[in-house]
């Protein structure tokens, strides 16, 4: 693995990019991602590298949507989730995370709506960890809550709910 993450890394810019429009590529770095970081003990996944992947696999969102990877995208939160659950360092969980929010800001709700997923994903997989995230978190998902789009709308509810029983808020009992 370690001669291939400057490949892995180039790779997914080359998909942020655009300049790689190959699905079954795609497809089988997240796969290869998921399976690697769900297998390592520490050994080869340490901060340092991770680092060097985390937004180019955040900013993954939209290039996924846009090579319009049809159910296969499923795969990306899970990859997310495990990719959160080996970060060690705060500040880089943090950014990855951010990086993450930000994805949410795209015009296209096929976007809007796998970032949701994929932030969803991470807490369900890492809630005590991010649970110091939701303030910054908050904006973001009660815009998405907003949405014209029924879908968007909906998942941001739905992650908004699960992010305030996490954090012990009920958003009723607000005055």
């Amino acid at each position: 693995m370690a001669m291939t993450l400057d490949s892995v890394t180039e790779s997914l810019q080359r998909f942020v990019t655009g300049q790689c429009d190959n699905q079954r590529l795609w497809v089988a770095l997240v796969k290869m991602l998921q399976t690697s970081l769900n297998v390592d003990e520490g050994f080869f996944w340490r901060d340092d590298r991770l680092e060097r992947i985390s937004e180019p696999l955040a900013k993954q969102i939209s290039a996924c949507t846009s090579l319009r990877i049809g159910e296969e995208k499923s795969l990306l939160p899970s990859c997310m989730a495990f990719f959160a659950h080996t970060i060690n360092r705060e500040e880089l969980l943090k950014s990855f995370h951010f990086h993450i929010l930000m994805e949410t800001r795209s015009e296209d709700a096929r976007a809007q709506l796998l970032a949701l997923q994929s932030l969803n994903a991470i807490w369900k997989r890492n809630g005590s960890r991010v649970i110091g995230f939701a303030t910054e978190s908050l904006s973001f998902i009660e815009d998405l809550a907003e949405s014209d789009n029924d879908n968007v709308a909906k998942e941001a509810r739905v992650f908004k709910k699960m992010m305030d029983k996490m954090s012990g808020y009920d958003s009723h009992d607000a005055p």
